[in-house]
């Protein structure tokens, strides 16, 4: 499975919840006037992706996140990231600063 990492100070442009078992669809842009994600942190998001309960938790990240794929945590090349992304699909990489081959 790739590995993402990201500027962990920026919080994604807009985040996508779908949940069948609690009946969730939702959308929510910045800024994040929802409570709910008011200080949320990627590493929560990923929390959430892990859950059997939410099916889609996806984000949108933009050139602030800082963002890109990585095959392994020990690979060389890097594979930016700007738009969608759907955390069920990678695993967290964390802050670009816990990168071992930055």
């Amino acid at each position: 499975m790739k590995y993402l990492y990201y500027n962990p100070f920026e919080l994604p442009a807009k985040i996508h919840i779908v949940s069948k078992a609690f009946g969730i669809d939702r959308m929510y842009e910045e800024p994040f006037s929802d409570m709910l994600f008011n200080g949320c942190s990627l590493d929560e998001l990923f929390n959430m992706a892990k859950c059997e309960c939410f099916d889609e938790v996806n984000i949108y990240l933009t050139s602030h996140n800082d963002a890109y794929i990585k095959q392994s945590k020990n690979s060389l090349n890097k594979e930016p990231i700007i738009g969608w992304i759907n955390l069920k699909q990678v695993k967290n990489g964390g802050g670009y600063l816990s990168d071992r081959r930055l």
